[in-house]
């Protein structure tokens, strides 16, 4: 199996068999997470065909099955399928075993310092487009995550850290850290330039924007079912 396709499919492995967990019960919640993840996605995948196309990043063929869609590889699209699934599950199962009972107003400066960081980069970086896009998708998200209750953001921000391992391991793999030739390259004229490890930086508020904007929606359109 090609590396691309062996990361995703290990990403969707484990939450999927969890699935029907009897105290999280995730299998429930399909019809709204799928809705959220195409809806939240579909923009990530014209962005990523448009980013393709002007090289902003590319892929590496021998790491790839070489089945396209438009200019995207098959792994690129189930990776906007796989991912949030899985992160949309290790929050659904941390809130389920370990629930946010408390939290104080504090969590919402936390908040405006990730919007007004977004901004302010968003700003500085205006003429690399993937930063500038990154940072000005992840203050719309951040904004959308302030107003909501304390106890709701305190819950996201937790998961947000807690997924990061798993994205920094992943995205790792994908960029170089164990490969000669990354099966994702960057042009490092369009983003921060600034990398951890071989992951860049823009990376991790892009998953920001992704993840979140899954969760968000997903809870919206239960709690619109509910009603």
């Amino acid at each position: 199996m090609k590396l691309y396709l062996s990361l995703v499919c290990v990403t969707l492995l484990f939450p999927l068999i969890l699935s029907w967990d009897k105290k999280v019960q995730f299998y429930k919640q399909f019809k709204a997470l799928f809705l959220s993840i195409v809806l939240v996605g579909l923009p990530f995948v014209i962005w990523d065909i448009w980013f393709t196309e002007m090289g902003v990043w590319g892929f590496t063929p021998e790491h790839l099955l070489g089945i396209y869609i438009f200019n995207l590889p098959l792994e690129e699209i189930l990776f906007f399928v796989f991912v949030p699934y899985a992160c949309v599950f290790i929050h659904d199962t941390i809130n389920a075993y370990w629930p946010i009972k408390t939290s104080t107003h504090q969590i919402r400066w936390w908040s405006m310092a990730w919007i007004f960081g977004s901004v302010l980069l968003a700003i500085v970086f205006y003429d690399h487009y993937y930063s500038v896009l990154a940072c000005s998708l992840s203050a719309i998200v951040g904004f959308l995550l302030w107003k909501q209750n304390t106890n709701y953001q305190k819950s996201l921000w937790r998961t947000f850290f807690i997924v990061m391992v798993p994205f920094i391991v992943i995205n790792g793999a994908l960029t170089g850290w164990f490969t000669d030739n990354p099966v994702v390259w960057y042009n490092d004229i369009h983003n921060f330039g600034l990398r951890l490890g071989t992951i860049p930086y823009d990376d991790i508020i892009y998953n920001f924007s992704l993840i979140i904007g899954v969760i968000m929606l997903r809870d919206r359109l239960q709690k619109s079912k509910k009603s």
